[in-house]
């Protein structure tokens, strides 16, 4: 029962997370919204197929009590290059991501479980929670102050959000290792995020949620050169254990 509960809560909070997603990405390109596949429509594009086959080759190594139906994975219908994670083992990736090379799309995707099986979306959740709650405290006590939270918890949340992009990088590269059986998974992770600076991603600021794009190439770097060793694939993660009817292995995210 407590698990289940637990799943509810955190259904609710990605469904509030993609609704903001797309919101963030209708902003982003100008237009009313951001068009959408059927499930049916996702599962025949050759794309998804090839991510949802690699979704199964990484979820072994990081859950192997979880079953076919527990991981997800949707398409965005935009030309932006990106890929989120949702928590519970929902996933999204943009059809700009799946224009590029195999290798960056891997990468991409490695990265997004990295922040899953980490619990990172969550642990976003908890740290916005509690600094909310702190000025709540502190409005009590000196009138006007829980104002400072709508300024304070941008700052921390995304303080929090840079290093989890970081952490995110290095366990991605520990999970590729495992699948590829070489460095090439952490030479694709450091090509895509040099794409990313390309296009001018920069990063790196107060209000920034990810780091600046040299901070996670040097880091990168020192993986590749021996200098130090990516972070363990965390131990602790579990099922999503999902309350929804059984559905034929791999089923497509409808967006």
């Amino acid at each position: 029962m407590k698990k289940s509960s637990k799943r509810g809560r955190g259904g609710i909070m990605a469904k509030r997370f993609l609704l903001i997603l797309l919101l963030v990405l209708a902003g982003c390109g100008g237009g009313s919204g951001v068009p959408g596949y059927t499930s049916q429509e996702v599962a025949q594009l050759p794309s998804w197929r090839k991510l949802i086959t690699r979704i199964g080759e990484y979820r072994p190594h990081v859950c192997p009590d979880c079953g076919a139906n527990d991981w997800k994975l949707g398409i965005f219908k935009t030309e932006k290059v990106n890929a989120y994670n949702a928590g519970d083992g929902v996933f999204y990736v943009t059809e700009g991501l799946t224009r590029l090379r195999f290798g960056l799309q891997d990468a991409a995707l490695a990265h997004e479980v990295a922040h899953e099986v980490a619990g990172h979306v969550k642990a976003r959740q908890a740290a916005s929670l509690a600094t909310t709650a702190a000025f709540v405290v502190l409005g009590a006590i000196i009138p006007g102050a829980g104002l400072l939270n709508h300024a304070v918890n941008p700052v921390i949340t995304r303080a929090f959000s840079r290093e989890q992009e970081l952490e995110a990088d290095s366990i991605a590269i520990t999970l590729m290792r495992r699948v590829r059986g070489n460095d090439s998974g952490a030479e694709d992770l450091a090509a895509l995020i040099r794409l990313f600076e390309a296009s001018g991603s920069k990063g790196g600021e107060l209000l920034d949620t990810h780091p600046h794009p040299q901070e996670r190439l040097k880091m990168i770097a020192t993986i590749l050169s021996g200098a130090a060793q990516p972070l363990p694939i965390p131990a602790d993660y579990t099922s999503p254990a999902l309350d929804a009817e059984p559905e034929k292995e791999g089923e497509a995210v409808a967006q």
